[in-house]
């Protein structure tokens, strides 16, 4: 007949090593949301980008765009208001992110309020976020547009923001 003592001390250790395995392997699963967070840093970002060039265009620019991240982060003449931190390029978590102004404009207006010439005014801007550490990375960009392209490599990035100008 057995007593009711409950279980002897290798039954207890046999059980407690089950657990410890069984968390050691769902672990990654739970704290890993399928996204690595460095892409959803350049995604933030590429938006706040985004965010800046629309202000700079609407605020600053006369409906165009900073032709690179220098003169957003270059304060108004009228205000200390800078519409970025940033400056090109900026290198951050592995990622070279650079932005390029379309073709100026031909009949130039006047000068944004931050003293860039009229004539470095850009109609559009394309934002590239390019992995530097040779790393299989996907590659990210975006446009005037807003919308945020992911690619797996530059070629095929160039080609999806030149398709949605």
């Amino acid at each position: 007949m057995r007593s009711n003592r409950g279980m002897s001390l290798i039954e207890a250790t046999i059980v407690l090593l089950v657990l410890l395995l069984i968390t050691a392997a769902l672990a990654p699963s739970l704290t890993e949301s399928g996204v690595p967070k460095r892409e959803v840093a350049i995604v933030e970002t590429l938006r706040t980008i985004n965010k800046a060039q629309a202000e700079f265009a609407k605020d600053c620019g006369n409906g165009h765009y900073a032709p690179n991240l220098g003169w957003l982060a270059k304060p108004s003449l009228r205000a200390e208001q800078k519409f970025s931190d940033f400056h090109d390029p900026l290198y951050t978590i592995g990622y070279k992110i650079t932005v390029v102004g379309g073709r100026p404009l031909d009949s130039p207006g006047r000068s944004s309020c931050n003293g860039l010439p009229g004539d470095l005014l850009a109609p559009t801007y394309v934002v590239k976020a390019i992995p530097v550490a040779g790393e299989p990375w996907k590659y990210f960009g975006t446009n005037q547009t807003g919308k945020i392209f992911e690619a797996a490599n530059e070629y095929q990035l160039d080609w999806m923001i030149q398709v949605q100008r």
